[in-house]
């Protein structure tokens, strides 16, 4: 009986084991995608960013174009 009780330990500690590690292997996939994720946010973010800088350098060239030709 206590062999038998050993052997079905042994099975329940193995299951968990191997349970716990799909649970890890499943994480760490989430983790990488969630990554991936802020990468490219972080990459739209930058791209936003220096659109925005080219627009407002283009504003301040038309508003002084704009005005040299007001003075002329």
């Amino acid at each position: 009986m206590r062999l038998s009780l050993e052997k079905r330990l042994a099975s329940s500690l193995q299951q968990l084991g191997c349970e716990k590690d799909q649970e890890l292997q499943q994480l760490q996939e989430r983790i990488d995608a969630l990554q991936q994720h802020i990468d490219n946010l972080c990459q739209q973010h930058e791209e936003v960013l220096l659109r925005a800088e080219n627009d407002k350098q283009q504003a301040l060239l038309l508003g002084k174009n704009y005005s040299v030709i007001q003075l002329t």
